[in-house]
């Protein structure tokens, strides 16, 4: 089994790393300093939440597209907690249209089975625990999720998570317990 790397891909971070800030025009060169300060961490709390590499590199590209077209003042970057939000709502748009469109066809393929067969339907594969941890996390209420995502997914220190979402450390842990106990509770259920 091969190792799944939780980092930008080669080619990616080549262009990255060949781009001159003097090449960039001045009101975006805060794109590629947040691409080049933030870009790993990002790449890390997207695979944790989606887990397909092409999920995540559209996922990638979908956040920065979004914070340009918001526009800047003066080549000013957007706070850094925004692009995380950013990143943490696209991956979840991600997830619930690929739920939406996984049902659609589970309900098309069983309907087609059902008039195959007139026998018993087959049952729906049991979801994967790591599957059954997003849609939890995803049903967490947001103040507790996106601590979570932040502290565990993206691997953020205490420190960051409350400057991002504007809260005490101390509430961050807080937040990251009751999440905790949450979680645990309705993966019990599963």
């Amino acid at each position: 089994m091969t190792a799944i790397s939780l980092s930008l891909p080669r080619d990616v971070s080549a262009v990255l790393d060949s781009i001159d800030l003097s090449q960039v025009r001045s009101s975006h060169g805060w794109v590629l300093r947040a691409m080049r300060a933030d870009g790993p961490a990002l790449v890390r709390l997207l695979w944790r939440m989606l887990g397909r590499e092409q999920d995540v590199l559209d996922a990638y590209q979908d956040t920065f597209c979004r914070l340009i077209s918001l526009g800047d003042k003066e080549g000013e970057a957007p706070p850094r907690g925004y692009l995380f939000r950013t990143a943490m709502n696209i991956a979840l748009d991600m997830r619930r249209r690929r739920k939406v469109r996984v049902e659609h066809l589970e309900a098309a393929a069983l309907a087609r089975m059902a008039f195959i067969q007139s026998s018993d339907s087959p049952r729906s594969a049991e979801p994967t625990l790591v599957e059954s941890l997003r849609e939890a996390i995803e049903g967490l209420p947001q103040r507790l999720r996106d601590v979570v995502v932040l502290r565990d997914l993206a691997e953020m220190s205490y420190r960051d998570v409350s400057r991002i979402l504007g809260i005490t450390g101390g509430t961050a842990r807080v937040y990251r317990r009751e999440a905790i106990v949450a979680l645990a509770a309705k993966l019990k259920e599963c």
